[in-house]
């Protein structure tokens, strides 16, 4: 991602950070000392707030190279059939999920994977991925790879094919092209936004489509076109004619001339001359949004950015209202027409994949613009990231907001991703993540993958979950902001959710809330009413709860949630009794299953199903209950579960369980702090900095290997048919066995000390 793209992603993303901004306006700076106070229930989850407490009782976390050849119990590849393609290419089955050719259901996880690594490198990354349960990888934005890249890239689809991961390979991005402008010159320039308005462009990315996938792989011997490993394929990332315009207008204003004659002669098929228009555009009373000098004989009606349109503080904002539902009833015809021609012409090359549009999601109201359009296709795709970092990409130049997302229901990945699916297509979501130096960055794989499920997601890939390369000797966590891949905090829950996901432990959930979308509505400027899902379409992020009848975000973990676009107004979609899984007082919502709970008030998200069972978030200081589990810390936050590895049996009657207790991790000396308290004297994009200087946390010093992570102690009682007869192992982090931990049986439950007071992060439970 490039300056230029991080520039116009921010205007966006910085303007969604309100919601930190309004409920911590006067948050006070804590430090040093004080860290160990601040990092509670109360005050912790909020913006501005950091800790550098004392580590010296912090579990060293030192991966190796050859460690995933390790086999045993963390190992998660037995979920991953081999080879891939055995089932012929992925198919839509009509029902809102992927099936192979052969019928055999399809569900993916993984991970952003490097498109060219070195051969040595390619070959432990796939097993990396599959020691660690993942049959998913994807690549996007690197153009028309060179021969040597080509080889690198065979080789990568080579070994995934055998491995059993499947791929989705995007090869345009902000990519560059040389084109022929509108004004007849030679110019090389980005494609983005301008691939929906120009003929050249589009012309050039389909010669790259057609050189892609006619490509011949001398490692498999298919062309990509032939490959169903490669098992999809993305139009574009993250593009659409919705946004960026003011970099066309301001950047390349021949490009922008051309936009403006295409909505010029849109608007003149539909009002055929500019008086008809101006009198269209004039509202009641209020002032005419057609500019004086516009006209539709000088071919120049501007467009405008639509990020805030929902916001409306005068005479001059209503009074756009016509002028914005003719924007974009046009940007939506130019978006729907690009996804019909190129489906059709992926069709003619010999593309055999799902195809999907774009994975931008729109703001504003453009929101259901895109997801219409993007549901003529295969399937759907959307990004989304908790506190994604502010004033640059690395470490030492981001500031972010540090806030829990289990604090923030309204703000978090769940909340913002389940309203955009659409009922009766497959659904996934290929980036998403807490930014990697957020202190509660494990909140993000435990609640994608739990809430994914309860959802019905096809697919879920973690930017950047997969290690570019293997591990150094000693490695620490690096300076990319979203770097993930050796974060024990991360990696190390993935022995339980990939069981938890591949297993389907948490069952898909009943619809509860469907917002029903007929044309008359798509083109309203403004929210289409909902009583029980104000937001779903405006992206504000207010600090109050909603009102009584006002469930907002929270919505998703009680059910199913979504969008259906019906021919004709008609009532959204309610289920009955939604106010029994909510209890606003209490700010608690659980799911109509009980199988997940999220408690906002105390910060924590709870899993309770048969196979598996655990809690993510502020677990200190209470007591909480499972259906199998009771659990005491005296750590304020962390993770902790257990899941049967006997796959037909419920953790009551496993014969063998796996108990993982994680805390947050960090480098050794890592130091965090206020922006201001580093040396740089600001920060290197100031201007594209939101949050208000007390909230803007910084890390100071990255510090140093080796990677340690929090131990987790108290105590925790499991119910077993038979805890007698049950025996504890300490387990190291790849899964091998160590000595024998003491246990007790308290009211007929066995009773154990939790991992940090044994220095570990694993049990194995053996019930003999």
């Amino acid at each position: 991602m490039n300056d230029l793209k991080l520039t116009l992603f921010h205007l966006f993303i910085l303007l969604c950070c309100k919601f930190s901004i309004q409920a911590q306006a006067q948050s006070p700076r804590q430090a040093g000392a004080a860290d160990l106070n601040a990092w509670s229930r109360q005050v912790a989850g909020s913006a501005g707030h950091y800790t550098n407490p004392d580590t010296e009782d912090w579990l060293p976390y030192i991966p190796h190279k050859d460690d995933i050849t390790a086999g045993g119990i963390l190992d998660a590849g037995r979920y991953i059939e081999k080879p891939g393609g055995m089932h012929g290419f992925l198919k839509q089955d009509g029902k809102g999920h992927f099936v192979f050719e052969d019928g055999t259901p399809a569900r993916f996880l993984g991970g952003q994977i490097n498109p060219f690594p070195d051969k040595a490198d390619a070959e432990w990354l796939v097993q990396w991925m599959r020691r660690h349960g993942l049959n998913f990888g994807r690549a996007h934005g690197f153009g028309l790879p060179s021969p040597e890249e080509w080889d690198r890239m065979d080789y990568l689809i080579y070994q995934c094919k055998q491995a059993g991961i499947y791929l989705v390979l995007t090869p345009i991005y902000w990519t560059e092209f040389e084109i022929i402008d509108p004004e007849g010159n030679e110019v090389i320039t980005s494609s983005h936004v301008i691939l929906f308005f120009n003929d050249n462009m589009e012309q050039t990315v389909r010669e790259l489509w057609k050189s892609f996938y006619h490509h011949q792989n001398p490692y498999t011997g298919l062309r990509y076109a032939d490959d169903p490993t490669l098992v999809a394929f993305e139009l574009k990332n993250e593009d659409s004619p919705f946004w960026a315009l003011n970099w066309i207008k301001n950047d390349l204003p021949v490009f922008w001339a051309e936009i403006q004659q295409q909505f010029s002669a849109f608007l003149r098929d539909k009002y055929q001359n500019t008086e008809v228009l101006r009198e269209a555009w004039t509202l009641d009373e209020y002032p005419c949004a057609l500019a004086a000098a516009e006209s539709l004989e000088a071919e120049n009606i501007d467009l405008f950015e639509m990020a805030g349109w929902h916001v409306e503080v005068n005479d001059k904002d209503i009074g756009m209202r016509p002028r914005k539902s003719d924007q974009t009833e046009f940007l939506h015809k130019k978006l729907t027409a690009f996804y019909a021609r190129s489906y059709a012409y992926l069709r003619e090359l010999g593309c055999k994949q799902t195809i999907c549009g774009s994975n931008w999601r729109g703001h504003s109201y453009s929101m259901r613009h895109v997801l219409e359009a993007d549901s003529h296709l295969d399937y759907l795709d959307q990004h989304d990231y908790f506190d994604h970092p502010q004033g640059g990409w690395r470490t030492q130049d981001a500031v972010f907001h540090n806030q829990s997302m289990l604090k923030s229901p309204q703000a978090g990945l769940i909340g913002n991703l389940a309203p955009r699916q659409v009922l009766n297509r497959p659904y996934t979501v290929s980036e998403w993540n807490i930014g990697a130096w957020n202190e509660h960055l494990m909140e993000a794989s435990f609640t994608m993958i739990a809430c994914g499920l309860l959802q019905g997601w096809d697919g879920l890939i973690q930017f950047l979950l997969v290690p570019r390369r293997p591990p150094e000797e000693n490695p620490m966590l690096t300076n990319g902001f979203f770097n993930v891949g050796q974060n024990p905090s991360v990696v190390l829950q993935y022995p339980t959710l990939a069981r938890l996901w591949h297993r389907q432990d948490i069952v898909e959930a009943d619809p509860v809330f469907i917002r029903r979308i007929a044309p008359s509505q798509l083109n309203m400027p403004s929210a289409i009413p909902s009583r029980f899902f104000p937001e779903a379409f405006m992206l504000t992020f207010n600090e109050e709860i909603p009102e009584v009848n006002e469930f907002g975000h929270m919505l998703a973990i009680v059910g199913k949630v979504g969008n259906e676009f019906v021919s004709q107004p008609m009532p959204h979609y309610e289920a009955h009794g939604i106010k029994s899984y909510l209890n606003q007082e209490q700010k608690v919502a659980q799911s109509m299953s009980g199988e997940l709970t999220w408690d906002w008030g105390q910060g924590y998200m709870l899993i309770n199903t048969q196979r598996t069972q655990g809690v993510c978030g502020y677990i200190g200081g209470i007591n909480i209950n499972t259906e199998t589990i009771s659990i005491e810390s005296s750590t304020s936050y962390g993770l902790i579960t257990l899941t049967t590895l006997n796959d037909k049996e419920s953790i009551h009657s496993s014969n063998h369980l796996l108990l993982t207790a994680l805390g947050r991790a960090r480098n050794s000396g890592t130091q965090y702090g206020n922006a201001a308290d580093r040396d740089q004297t600001h920060d290197r994009h100031a201007s594209r900095v939101a949050l208000p200087p007390a909230q803007r946390v910084a890390v100071l010093e990255l510090g140093e290997p080796p990677i340690i992570t929090e131990p987790i102690k108290g105590k925790v009682l499991i119910a077993l048919d038979h805890p007698e007869n049950a025996t504890v192992f300490i387990l190291d982090d790849l899964g091998s066995r160590g000595e024998k931990v003491a246990s007790e049986i308290k009211a007929g439950k066995l009773e154990l000390n939790l991992p940090g007071d044994h220095s570990t992060r694993f049990f194995e439970i053996i019930v003999r």
